[in-house]
C-alpha cells in the first residue's frame, strides 16, 4: 500500500469536537496536529489498520514548535490505524472551517439544549 496523498508530512491538521471540562460541563474544542507520516511500527498494530504495523503519525502542534527541529518536539503523538479513521479525525483547514465547525456548533448547541431541558426538568421535581 503506498502512503497516502491526502496528508503530507510537516502539514497541520485540526481535529475539533466535544469535551468535558473539570465541572463536567461540555466543552468545545479545537486542536492543532502535524502529520509526521505513514510510520511503520514493528511489534504495534490493530485490527483496523490499513497494512498491519502501520499508522498516519501525528503530533499535537504548539505555536513555538515551528523554532523547533521535530526530533527535540515533546508534545502527544497519537497514531492512527486506518485512513479512514484519519480523514474522519484530521482535517484540513478548509475542511474544518466547511464541515467540521458548523457539525461542532450544531452538536455543542443540541448538547446546550439537553443540558438545560434536564436542569429545568430536575427542578421541576
Amino acid at each position: 500500500m503506498r502512503e497516502n496523498k491526502r496528508y503530507k508530512v510537516g502539514c497541520l491538521y485540526y481535529q475539533c469536537g466535544i469535551a468535558s471540562d473539570l465541572n463536567q460541563h461540555a466543552v468545545p474544542f479545537i486542536e492543532t496536529w502535524v502529520y509526521m507520516g505513514y510510520v511503520h511500527t514493528p511489534g504495534r498494530s490493530s485490527d483496523s489498520c490499513d497494512k498491519p504495523e502501520h499508522f498516519y503519525y501525528f503530533k499535537k502542534w504548539e505555536p513555538g514548535m515551528a523554532h523547533t527541529p521535530p526530533e527535540k518536539w515533546e508534545t502527544t503523538g497519537i497514531y492512527v490505524p486506518s485512513l479512514k479513521q484519519a480523514l474522519q479525525s484530521r482535517l484540513t483547514w478548509k475542511q474544518l472551517m466547511a464541515y467540521g465547525l458548523p457539525r461542532l456548533l450544531a452538536d455543542f448547541a443540541e448538547n446546550e439544549r439537553a443540558r438545560r431541558q434536564h436542569g429545568s426538568d430536575s427542578a421541576a421535581q
